[in-house]
């Protein structure tokens, strides 16, 4: 017995067919990488403020990274003129005081020469006694200048020494010669007294030969500064560097989650994840302008 076939519609026959086989495929279509990423940015609430800061600390670990450039540069080249002004003061690497260290004990010791010259010149009235403390301090600080390792200020050096020697006897024999207390006494005081003036001068000119002059000193300070914002700059760098690969890190675990709930089945999903993984570093990168 034959079945007995309806005949269709009018309405239904002039409607689209599709075949079910088109629609399944429609619907089951994997996404490309970049869609899957456009689709998590819209789904996901955490995956636009990741991406955010991903890119704001690679932008951030780029800017640190070419300052610490700038600054190893800079300090290099410091390094390198300090080096040859050390060179052509100190060929030897002799002097290693520091100069202003150095400048205060020679002045504190020209102090004590002058003070003990006023105590030799006690016997004049105040104006002499301020001319031969003012001749002390010069003579001392031209003996300290003259004896700076420079061949050329060695006759100076010898004659400033002379007169400071000259200058220490006529005061010796000035404190002697005064009134006050007996002749020997006066004479062991004025002696020990001229003893701690040139001693003192003395004392100022060994400081003052084994430190470094003002322009070693100067490029030194230039290289150690430099030095310094280099070693600032390159730990700023490692940190800035350290938080931007936490950061992407972090983007990229969600990334690799959410995207394995979308990834098309068979043995390309894994080629598939490593590409949205791929998009996903570059979004986190900004191109450099």
């Amino acid at each position: 017995m034959s079945a007995k076939v309806h005949p269709m519609p009018d309405e239904l026959a002039s409607m689209p067919m599709a075949l079910p086989a088109a629609i399944d495929r429609r619907l089951t279509r994997p996404p490309t990488p970049a869609e899957a990423l456009h689709v998590l940015l819209r789904s996901q609430p955490h995956a636009p403020r990741l991406l955010s800061e991903a890119r704001h600390r690679a932008v951030l670990a780029g800017n640190s990274a070419a300052a610490a450039d700038r600054a190893a540069r800079v300090a290099r080249d410091t390094e390198i003129g300090y080096e040859q002004v050390r060179r052509v003061h100190d060929p030897r690497g002799e002097l290693r005081g520091s100069f202003w260290g150095s400048a205060t004990a020679a002045g504190v010791l020209l102090l004590v020469a002058v003070a003990a010259a006023l105590v030799l010149s006690w016997g004049l009235p105040w104006a002499g006694r301020l001319v031969f403390a003012a001749a002390t301090v010069t003579l001392g600080a031209v003996v300290v200048w003259a004896h700076r390792r420079q061949p050329a200020r060695r006759g100076l050096a010898a004659g400033m020494t002379i007169a400071v020697g000259m200058l220490c006897a006529g005061l010796v024999a000035l404190r002697v010669l005064s009134g006050g207390p007996p002749a020997p006494l006066r004479l062991i005081e004025a002696v020990v007294l001229g003893v701690v003036l040139v001693m003192a001068i003395a004392g100022a000119v060994l400081v003052a030969d084994r430190c470094e002059c003002l322009t070693c000193c100067r490029a030194r300070v230039r290289s150690e500064r430099a030095g310094g914002a280099r070693d600032q700059l390159t730990a700023l760098a490692f940190s800035d560097q350290a938080d931007a690969v936490a950061a992407g890190g972090a983007w990229e675990s969600l990334v690799v989650e959410e995207c394995r709930l979308m990834r098309p089945a068979g043995p390309d999903g894994e080629q598939w994840i490593a590409e949205c993984i791929q998009i996903a570093r570059q979004s986190a990168t900004p191109a450099e302008s």
